[in-house]
C-alpha cells in the first residue's frame, strides 16, 4: 500500500478503518466520532481526497477499483445539527456507499446518505446530493443528476481505446 502525504485522524471509540490491498494516493481522513466504519475496497485510488465522518455509528465504503480525482471531498456529516422547533435533530448522517468501479471527477463532492451505483461516471465539480441507483451513467451538476446512459470507463488514454475498439470491430 502506498499511501504519501496521506493523514487519518481518528478521535472516538470503537471505530473501524480498513484499507484493502492495492489501495494507494492520497487522502485525508477524520472520523471524530464512535462507532464508525471506513473501507476501502481493492486497488482504490485517491488524488488529495477527504473524508469525513462526525456523526455517531456512521460508514463510509468505497468498492473496490474506484478512482477519485484531486480535491474531492466525501462528507458522511453536516458538522452541526439542524432541528425542528423542539430542538430534535433532523439531519444524522448514516452513510455513503460508492460502487465498484466508479470514476469520481475533480472538486466533486458526495453528501450524507448516499449510494452511488457500481460503474458511476461523477463529473468534475458536482454535488452528489442524492443516490443514484443506476449503474453505468454519469452524473453532473448541482445538484448532480443523470446527465448520460450506459457508458464505461477504461483506464487507457483515448487514443489508446480507439486503437483497440478499431481492432475490435475491424474498422481500422
Amino acid at each position: 500500500r502506498k499511501f504519501r502525504k496521506s493523514r487519518i485522524k481518528i478521535s472516538g471509540n470503537n471505530n473501524l478503518v480498513r484499507i484493502n490491498e492495492g489501495s494507494s494516493g492520497q487522502f485525508t481522513l477524520f472520523v471524530e466520532a464512535d462507532n464508525c466504519v471506513v473501507e476501502i475496497g481493492k486497488n482504490v485510488w485517491f488524488n488529495g481526497t477527504e473524508i469525513h465522518l462526525r456523526d455517531n455509528n456512521s460508514r463510509v465504503i468505497i468498492g473496490d477499483e474506484t478512482i477519485i480525482a484531486l480535491e474531492t471531498a466525501i462528507f458522511c456529516s453536516d458538522f452541526h445539527a439542524i432541528t425542528d422547533r423542539n430542538g430534535k435533530p433532523l439531519n444524522q448522517g448514516r452513510e455513503i456507499i460508492i460502487g465498484r468501479h466508479c470514476w469520481i471527477g475533480k472538486w466533486a463532492k458526495i453528501l450524507k446518505n448516499v449510494r452511488i451505483a457500481d460503474n458511476t461516471i461523477i463529473g468534475a465539480g458536482a454535488f452528489v446530493s442524492k443516490s443514484c441507483e443506476e449503474e453505468n451513467v454519469i452524473l453532473a451538476g448541482n445538484p448532480a443528476k443523470i446527465v448520460k446512459r450506459d457508458v464505461y470507463w477504461v483506464k487507457a488514454k483515448y487514443d489508446e481505446q480507439e486503437k483497440v475498439y478499431l481492432n475490435k470491430t475491424g474498422t481500422n
